[in-house]
């Protein structure tokens, strides 16, 4: 990309983990340089369903270890609880048709949603309820993400990364 001709301000952020820094420059991209491309939300869509493992098996883990412990709503819930348990430690994981059922029954269930409620209680990602609530779409065969999927999206960051954008005939960098 050329320089731009006008005066151009630099931000650097840094802070905690989750704090919003990824975020805040997704953001920017969205509003100010075209958004994402269609080969872009597509490399997303891995990261998305893994965020969806993550809140999933988070939440059930909760469960039993929560004091007082939170019981299952539906008892014949209880193989899928051994089964989000089982694939919980697979980082090379195929999201199967059997993953998302048995997640999304998981997330409708009574215990399920009272632990959730309690999340303030262990350590959960912050994008949990939104895509525990769009199970159906996040696992269709033809997913895209939305632009509000992208900004939810966890994905662990590091390093330095350079994004540049014109406001006003303001550059920012």
């Amino acid at each position: 990309m050329a320089p731009f001709p006008y005066a151009s301000s630099v931000f650097y952020f840094e802070g905690a983990g989750e704090s919003g820094k990824s975020t805040i420059v997704k953001q920017m991209r969205i509003l100010h340089v075209n958004g994402f491309n269609a080969e872009e939300k597509k490399q997303k869509v891995l990261d998305i369903r893994k965020n969806v493992k993550d809140a999933i098996v988070t939440v059930v883990s909760a469960m039993s270890t929560l004091i007082p412990p939170v019981p299952i709503g539906n008892p014949s819930n209880e193989s899928r609880i051994d089964y989000i348990k089982s694939i919980a430690p697979l980082s090379d994981f195929d999201y199967t048709e059997e993953f998302f059922e048995h997640a999304k029954q998981l997330w409708d269930d009574e215990g399920v949603k009272a632990c959730f409620e309690r999340s303030n209680e262990y350590q959960l990602i912050d994008c949990a309820q939104y895509f525990l609530d769009r199970i159906e779409s996040v696992r269709s065969n033809d997913y895209t993400p939305t632009d509000q999927d992208l900004l939810r999206c966890r994905v662990l960051t590091s390093g330095i990364f350079e994004t540049r954008f014109q406001v006003d005939k303001v550059n920012f960098q």
